[in-house]
């Protein structure tokens, strides 16, 4: 008699993939910047964005010099911050640097319209993140199906 097998959540078999082809920086980096407002408050968030994740030490650019030096005091909180929400220590140190904060607009697909109350708009960070998780594997038909996976999974609304 065939064994029944358990359903596997989506999410972690992408951690498993993502892990597999050291892609888990960048579903860290995703989290962060989808997450940002959440984590450091409408009012830091008005005044930076963050960008990259090396070594456990995320880079935010900030719009002026007056923020930086203020958000070098709240640094060990936004770390803090972050890695709570992580249930983790994902990152060690921020670096704070001057630069463009302008943050995307998004454009919602033709899917996303029909499906409004069910998933969040897609962004080009979205689809160069699903890119760069396919891009390891040869075979097109599961590529293919990975990629909408991942595209899935990402643009899905978190249950509150």
């Amino acid at each position: 008699m065939p064994k029944e097998r358990q359903l596997i959540k989506i999410s972690n078999v992408l951690l498993k993939i993502a892990k597999k082809f050291n892609l888990e920086i960048k579903i860290v980096e995703q989290t962060i910047n989808k997450n940002w407002a959440k984590l450091v408050g409408e009012r830091i968030s008005a005044h930076t964005k963050p960008d990259a994740v090396s070594y456990r030490k995320l880079l935010v650019y900030v719009d002026s010099p007056a923020w930086m030096q203020q958000l070098m005091f709240l640094k060990e909180d936004i770390i803090k911050n972050i890695n709570d929400a992580a249930k983790r220590q994902i990152i060690k140190d921020i670096r704070f640097q001057i630069g463009d904060i302008t943050k995307e607009v998004e454009t919602p697909s033709e899917e996303d319209s029909k499906n409004k109350g069910e998933f969040r708009p897609l962004t080009k960070n979205d689809l160069t993140f699903a890119d760069e998780v396919i891009k390891p594997i040869d075979d097109e038909i599961t590529k293919g199906k990975a990629k909408k996976a991942v595209i899935k999974y990402l643009t899905a609304k978190t249950k509150k």
